[in-house]
């Protein structure tokens, strides 16, 4: 569950609920920082920042929090290795600090306020500044801009300033910073994004898995079809909304944008040459074709290659039939929307985003992975797949430490969908370890 879900839960639930976030992570953990649950008082839950180790603990806070009103920071600690006792020997090797904070007042206006945003297709940042520990916690929401670490306070409430000055500098009640992650001295920034659109053009039987995996994977769905018998809601209930239009016409009625997901598929050779050279003027963050790369490269002659295009579409797992390429074309823009570099399906380009080279995967959809570093030159990742099955690697930083192994095969994959946020370093009020109780 994404948190446009959970604002939505918290905007239409009436009962007494707690925010839970994971502020601060050392090691491993089952989310990053910035990952967010709802607690409720009926012991119900709304998302999960762990595996379901932590939740039933958590839960155990909501009374004293929600009757106090006041915000509580729990500690759990899973780093000893001669201790494996805490829940159901989870073992994960890490330390998570979670803020537990009371839906109520300042902090629940911020939240509408943010998913109003939300709906707007407008991503915001909330900023928390401590006071004294955790227990006092004052808020500011800004909109998010393109320019990297701009940020405008639009709704502060008398919270505190957070104001842009240039670049990636910024001010925070009169302090300068030159990132957020120097901000978590006193406080936190945690992003909230809307539903990235995805476009599926083509409302044929093969879309509808796509349709649902996509839906459940956090995309805003929109299938667009020129058949009306067949681009309705009822034959794609995962969808959120159905646009029938002639290719020609499609772009102006959908209103593309610089973050939308767009994939063609309606196997009409025509209306897939008519809909590219209609959307080809415009930025996007993604577009598949699905087809051979001989196909694809006709429906795009004359027009320049850009750098989000990704053919054929997919990551190449030598799927077949139309289960298994929906799991394919999922991973890959579930990569993109991670900012997973190396993408064997994308183009591969210069710095003037010209394409300069294509690994081509054979007949068996085999095809090599790379190591992907980070932007201090830092290995991030590593994987080797091919159409049995193939051996993920452990990648290394340059200490030579492992830091992510990955194995990959036929019956499926592991991993946790990880994202990355500031953390801070303050002392807890509440600290867990494994097999030990509260400090």
């Amino acid at each position: 569950m994404d948190v446009y879900d959970i604002l939505e839960a918290v905007e239409h639930n009436p009962l007494a609920h707690v925010l839970a976030t994971v502020i601060h992570v050392e090691g491993h953990a089952y989310r990053k920082q910035g990952a967010i649950m709802v607690l409720m008082a009926d012991g119900r839950t709304i998302g999960s920042i762990s595996p379901g180790c932590l939740e039933a603990d958590l839960a155990a806070y909501v009374p004293s929090v929600w009757d106090s009103q006041k915000p509580q920071m729990v500690e759990y600690d899973m780093r000893p290795a001669d201790d494996f006792g805490w829940g159901e020997t989870i073992g994960c090797g890490g330390l998570i600090r979670i803020l537990l904070e009371p839906i109520a007042g300042e902090l629940l206006v911020h939240l509408l306020i943010a998913k109003a945003s939300l709906d707007r297709g407008d991503a915001v940042e909330l900023i928390r500044e401590y006071g004294e520990g955790y227990s006092d916690v004052r808020y500011a929401l800004s909109m998010v801009r393109e320019a990297p670490g701009v940020l405008r306070a639009c709704e502060d409430r008398g919270a505190f300033e957070a104001q842009a000055i240039s670049g990636e500098r910024f001010l925070v009640k009169g302090h300068e910073f030159t990132n957020k992650r120097a901000l978590s001295a006193f406080g936190t920034v945690t992003r909230l994004e809307p539903k990235p659109r995805l476009i599926i053009f083509g409302a044929n039987p093969d879309a509808a898995p796509l349709v649902q995996m996509a839906a459940n994977s956090g995309f805003r769905v929109v299938v667009a079809d020129w058949r009306d018998a067949l681009c309705t809601m009822e034959r794609f209930p995962g969808a959120s909304e159905a646009v029938v239009a002639f290719p020609e016409a499609l772009a102006a009625r959908l209103a593309l944008t610089p973050g939308d997901y767009v994939i063609i598929m309606s196997h009409q050779f025509e209306k897939d040459e008519a809909f590219v050279r209609q959307i080809a003027p415009f930025p996007l963050r993604y577009l598949g074709i699905m087809g051979s790369r001989e196909r694809t490269e006709r429906l795009m002659a004359g027009l320049r290659q850009p750098k989000w295009l990704h053919y054929p579409v997919g990551l190449p797992i030598g799927s077949e039939g139309a289960y298994e390429n929906a799991i394919s074309m999922t991973a890959e823009l579930i990569a993109v929307k991670r900012g997973v570099r190396g993408s064997e399906t994308e183009s591969p380009r210069d710095d003037q985003g010209d394409v300069t080279e294509r690994s081509v995967c054979d007949d068996r959809g085999s095809g090599k992975g790379s190591s992907v570093r980070d932007d201090q030159g830092d290995v991030t990742e590593r994987s080797v797949r091919d159409h049995r099955g193939g051996k993920g690697s452990s990648a290394k930083d340059d200490q030579g430490d492992v830091t992510e192994r990955s194995t990959h095969d036929h019956r499926g994959s592991g991993g946790y969908a990880q994202g990355a946020w500031v953390s801070t370093g303050r002392a807890s009020t509440t600290s867990r370890t494994q097999g030990g109780g509260a400090s």
